[in-house]
């Protein structure tokens, strides 16, 4: 419990929580619930912060935000309560797996992450809620655990690790502004269904890396960049969802690495895919380009398991025959698909160029080089069954 003298000029508490009050009286910060605390928590409406460690050690079993009237409270569905203010920048071009931290304002996260030894069932948050700040509910875990979003509220940031480690089914977003790295990282949600009004324009490097119960997300219209290693060793994730009129127009390297699709179609948007986006993807067995996608190599996908590549009517300089990759006059040889059968293939007779790694792993035993053939570059048949 919690107590305090009578006369405090800033703070008072009620049912063992502290808050910080403005001059008309009114709890507009949640400083701190006793260590301990059981039962369910309703957080007052004119709560405009709650500050980081707020519930630190507390045993709660569900948290709620009483919530103003549709249609009666102005109040009801605007920017003003702010859980946690920790924000994250980051440096991404480090090395594969790793991330520098610049800045971090704010403190520790809410509960104590996968330290908290409550039987938290349920967060309920409100419509007017503005942002959840870097770390706010990193690493929480609960058997039945949900967090319920209002989904009349506009968020302006779901800030790094925010939700990262969190061991929920399922997680239904409101409009979003912002998303930081690695919001959702190791998160056990099975599906993420954004709110097709977010803006925010960036699934950023690490967003989803290592959720490997999502099985499904969708992408909201406004995304133009997927980062790096945004979806890697999402070892369940098999279908992704595009809004039709999307702006995807970027796709960093091993953005899908690790994960479970069977055939991949990219938006017809995508301009740049980085490198091995689709390594260890061991499930994969057939991609479309999209048709603004020019440059594409073996190291694009780094895939061992497809069988097919291809390429949609109207590309202007690629082609595919029978899932094969050519440039469109069928001078230059891109990438023969690994695990495709080699029965009755053979070298175009206009071939000029076998790129590198494009005949990789090869399962055939004979070739004719066509006498227009002038370069083979290198590793171009590496690991390959070839004897002539």
């Amino acid at each position: 419990t919690i107590e305090m003298e009578e006369g405090s000029a800033r703070y008072l508490v009620d049912n063992d929580v502290i808050y910080e009050y403005d001059e008309n009286g009114k709890p507009t910060i949640l400083l701190f619930c006793a260590p301990g605390k059981t039962g369910d928590l309703v957080v007052p409406k004119e709560v405009r912060k709650v500050e980081h460690g707020a519930f630190y050690s507390t045993k709660l079993t569900s948290i709620s935000f009483e919530e103003y009237t549709k249609g009666v409270d102005e109040e009801y569905g605007q920017q003003l309560l702010v859980i946690g203010d920790a924000h994250i920048e980051a440096e991404t071009h480090l090395t594969d797996n790793s991330y520098k931290v610049i800045s971090l304002e704010g403190g520790d996260n809410l509960l104590g992450g996968s330290s908290y030894v409550g039987n938290l069932v349920s967060i309920h948050l409100p419509s007017h809620l503005a942002k959840l700040g870097a770390f706010a509910f990193d690493g929480l875990k609960g058997e039945n655990l949900t967090i319920n979003f209002n989904m009349d509220a506009k968020l302006q940031a779901i800030e790094g690790s925010a939700l990262s480690g969190t061991s929920v089914k399922e997680l239904n977003l409101p409009a979003v502004a912002y998303l930081g790295i690695q919001a959702f990282n190791g998160s056990t949600a099975q599906t993420v269904t954004f709110h097709p009004d977010s803006t925010f324009n960036a699934l950023p490097d690490y967003v989803f890396s290592g959720c490997g119960s999502l099985t499904s997300v969708s992408v909201p219209a406004m995304v133009a960049t997927i980062g790096k290693e945004a979806f890697s060793n999402c070892r369940a994730l098999s279908d992704i969802q595009f809004a039709e009129n999307g702006k995807l127009q970027q796709i960093d390297g091993y953005a899908f690495k690790n994960t479970a699709f069977t055939e991949f179609v990219f938006p017809n948007t995508v301009i740049n895919v980085g490198e091995k986006v689709f390594s260890g993807c061991k499930q994969l067995r057939s991609v479309t380009l999209s048709l603004k996608m020019t440059s594409v190599t073996y190291n694009t996908f780094d895939c061992g398991t497809l069988e097919a590549i291809h390429v949609p009517e109207g590309h202007s300089s690629l082609m595919d025959e029978d899932g094969v990759l050519y440039n469109k006059s069928k001078t230059i040889l891109y990438l023969y698909p690994q695990q495709k059968d080699p029965t009755g293939f053979a070298l175009p007779d206009t071939l000029v160029i076998i790129r590198s790694y494009a005949m990789k792993g090869f399962q055939g035993t004979h070739l004719i080089l066509p006498e227009t053939l002038e370069t083979i570059e290198g590793y171009a048949f590496q690991y390959s069954a070839l004897t002539s």
